[in-house]
């Protein structure tokens, strides 16, 4: 499983559409990704449960502390990804845990030119304020 976990954060991080982006706030940095599923590679799906489409998004959410980088820390994740007149487009969240990594991935559907909202709280194991994502994000249907 740690082949998957290296191939995934290779897919995300090669990713030619979305780059990594992430959110500093205090001692914590949520790095995130939200890309058209087809750019991850079938293994890589079909390990995640996640269905490769053209008409398919999904988002990672990977949290560290500033202090500790690439070691994921637990947290408790919701969140919300609607179109631009609020319809939900969020399919599932769930985190992924394999041994020193853990990964929240939600998938969702998306028409062509379709501006997604992304709005999601985190909220660190131990901590009492959580950490707040908000983005937008076009998506356009790949050919073939």
């Amino acid at each position: 499983m740690k082949r998957l976990v290296t191939a995934l954060i290779a897919a995300l991080l090669s990713a030619p559409v979305a780059a990594e982006q992430v959110l500093e706030s205090g001692v914590w940095r949520l790095h995130y990704i939200a890309m058209v599923s087809t750019e991850l590679t079938p293994d890589v799906a079909r390990a995640y449960g996640i269905t490769r489409s053209r008409k398919r998004g999904v988002l990672v959410l990977n949290l560290q502390r500033s202090d500790a980088p690439l070691i994921s820390q637990p947290a408790e994740v919701s969140g919300r990804i609607r179109n631009l007149i609020g319809q939900e487009r969020l399919g599932t969240l769930r985190e992924v845990t394999e041994q020193q990594a853990r990964y929240w991935i939600a998938d969702f559907g998306f028409s062509h030119l379709e501006t997604m909202r992304f709005d999601f709280t985190v909220l660190p194991q131990g901590e009492s304020l959580p950490l707040q994502l908000k983005f937008n994000q076009q998506f356009y249907t790949p050919p073939g």
